[in-house]
């Protein structure tokens, strides 16, 4: 059955905060998981047609397949609960500006229970952790509201500050870049370049690290189903396109995402 080996896979996506900020049976928690079953499933049939040279069902025109690239969206916030979830934010502003950023942080997972969707609150409440020096949470929440809205570049920019805070300096390099881009404010676009210059010269001061050593096996794993199959799969593209950490130009998240599938294939299928 695909269960143990589906477990482990969304293991690692909640290790890189796919469902950062959503809360258990919501709409929009729902939605994501079925979006990660569904392209699991479909790599997991292909892979066994293949390992075991048997056939598989050809999919019917309402097979799973069509259901798949057709989900429903996310329920949207009604009115109310926008309004109401923007009157949380103000107050969480306001707790900010104060320096309470632990009350602040409670008011933001408020606003963002009443309206996931909002890239805004995950920013925010990413910027109450750093504030904090919670860097992992902060840096699921900024993954959170990139993979709401992909072009929000405050949410690269501060993503980058928090790869800044983890000392990972030439994923953050590419991130502020990716920031700078999308920018359109002034004010923006001088906050990207100053974090730049610095994260250019901090890279610039940091020991080499060793080179990473390869995992075993190549992209096979989990029973023979092939892990770089998987993450070249176009829906797990799109959906960790910005989880997979880097997302600047080519696609840079592929590299995080085959590492991800690497140590599900050594996690003993």
């Amino acid at each position: 059955s695909m269960e143990p080996k589906f477990k482990k896979f969304l293991g690692k996506l909640e290790g890189a905060g796919y469902f950062a900020g959503l809360a258990k049976g919501t709409p929009a928690y729902e939605q994501r998981y079925q979006m990660a079953k569904d392209a699991f499933s479909e790599k997991l049939k292909a892979g066994n047609a293949t390992s075991t040279g048997k056939d598989s069902a050809p999919a019917s025109p309402d097979g799973q397949i069509k259901q798949s690239t057709s989900q429903p969206k996310a329920r949207t916030a009604t009115e109310e609960e926008k309004k109401a979830a923007e009157s949380k934010k103000a107050e969480a502003n306001k707790l900010m500006s104060q320096g309470k950023f632990q009350e602040a942080i409670k008011k933001y997972t408020e606003a963002i229970a009443m309206d996931g969707e909002n890239a805004v609150y995950h920013v925010n409440r990413g910027v109450a952790q750093y504030k904090l020096h919670r860097y992992s949470d902060a840096e699921a929440d900024c993954k959170a509201a990139i993979a709401i809205d992909s072009l929000y570049d405050k949410g690269w920019m501060r993503l980058g500050q928090v790869q800044m805070a983890l000392e990972q300096y030439p994923k953050a390099i590419e991130t502020l870049t990716k920031a700078e881009s999308l920018a359109k404010a002034q004010g923006t676009i001088t906050s990207c370049r100053k974090l730049l210059e610095k994260a250019r010269k901090a890279a610039e001061a940091a020991p080499k690290p060793a080179p990473a050593p390869k995992s075993p096996g190549g992209g096979a794993g989990l029973d023979g189903l092939d892990l770089s199959a998987l993450a070249s799969n176009p829906q797990i593209q799109q959906m960790m396109g910005a989880l997979g950490g880097l997302g600047g130009a080519g696609g840079a998240g592929g590299p995080d995402l085959m590492s991800m599938l690497g140590a599900l294939g050594g996690a003993g299928g």
